[in-house]
């Protein structure tokens, strides 16, 4: 196996790619996150407006509510579609990542007409990890709702144990269908139900564990990052704003923090499989 593929170089080269394409993904970003705010913003805010600041209850709320179900669903729909660009982003920062590892250059404009073209596969290749996943909480919520009953000790431990098998079904089922954007992405011949099953297949064992350990990886990279920039945010507000205020502007800025991961973990993900696919 080549060296760049081990572990730490994994976890290296994925550094590298993130730091080299910073302005690269900023760019790529900015729309797709700017939707999803203004889709939060449109579809939250009014009622907020209304019920906080106003203080309106009851009767007095019957005149807004048209337009209170307009703003939520025209939030709902610009937040998802720019959920959805940002979602395509993984397939540009695949392609990407896959090109950097073969020392060339990145241009996101070149892989953008090859993805929107397969765009409609790529609702499928997400809808059946999706489907099954829920299907796994699903179960395991019945389960326990079932076992849920006051005062028998027995029905508790056994709720308690299938929210904690669930949990970890869960877990394992996330980290084996990681491979299904760079298996889709890059096999282009793959129909996307296939796409499911080669991921599947190729995270277990060894590879389920080196997969664990990169996600490990990402989640303290990624709480280092949002720790960061929240102190940052929170330090510089709290020279212009109230206290409290910039303590939300703090929060605000750790949540986005962990968009801006985006391209240092799929760059691993995609060295990943690149070590396991053969």
């Amino acid at each position: 196996m080549d060296r760049k593929y081990y572990f730490w170089n994994i976890i290296g080269r994925s550094f590298s790619f993130w730091f080299k394409n910073f302005g690269v993904f900023i760019k790529a970003a900015f729309v797709p996150v700017l939707l999803q705010v203004l889709g939060l913003f449109a579809a939250l805010y009014p009622m907020h407006y209304l019920t906080s600041v106003k203080k309106l209850a009851g009767e007095a709320l019957i005149p807004y509510l048209i337009p209170i179900l307009i703003c939520l669903i025209f939030g709902i729909v610009l937040y998802c579609a720019g959920f959805w660009k940002y979602l395509l982003l993984n397939c540009y920062f695949c392609y990407g990542a896959n090109d950097y590892d073969e020392d060339r250059g990145f241009y996101l404009e070149i892989y953008k007409k090859d993805i929107l073209n397969r765009q409609g596969g790529f609702v499928k290749a997400l809808l059946w990890p999706a489907l099954y996943g829920l299907l796994i909480f699903g179960g395991g919520t019945v389960l326990m709702l079932l076992c849920i009953k006051p005062k028998v000790p027995v029905l508790m431990l056994l709720a308690i144990f299938f929210v904690l098998a669930t949990t970890v079904a869960l877990i394992i089922y996330s980290l084996k269908v990681s491979f299904v954007i760079p298996i889709f992405t890059l096999e282009k011949d793959l129909k996307p139900r296939d796409v499911l099953s080669k991921s599947l297949d190729m995270i277990k064992g060894r590879p389920l564990l080196v997969v664990f350990g990169l996600s490990v990886a990402v989640g303290v990279v990624t709480f280092v990052l949002q720790a960061l920039l929240g102190f940052i945010a929170g330090f510089g507000a709290g020279i212009f704003l109230p206290k409290e205020t910039a303590l939300q502007f703090a929060r605000i800025v750790s949540n986005l923090a962990s968009l801006v991961i985006l391209p240092f973990c799929v760059c691993i993900v995609t060295l990943a499989y690149k070590r396991f696919k053969e």
